[in-house]
């Protein structure tokens, strides 16, 4: 997306804003929302697949990030 400001391209869209996280479901939403973009841009098969993502600590513990502080309850699927 091109903006008005500089001559390059923005990384994030233009509207983008902090939103509160008002409950545990809606946490959940967004932290399931934000594992499963690799799969839905088909990059991977799992959420736990991207090597960047949290996915795989909320999973079974492991990971290649190793300072994660995982809520709990473990990660829901949302196929």
């Amino acid at each position: 997306m091109k903006s008005g400001r500089n001559e390059d391209y923005k990384f994030w869209k233009v509207g983008s804003h902090a939103i509160e996280l008002f409950s545990e479901d809606f946490v959940w939403q967004k932290i399931n929302y934000i594992h499963n973009n690799p799969v839905e841009a088909m990059l991977v098969r799992n959420p736990e697949d991207w090597i960047h993502s949290s996915a795989s600590n909320y999973l079974n513990g492991n990971g290649i990030l190793k300072e994660v502080h995982c809520l709990v309850p473990p990660l829901r699927s949302v196929r």
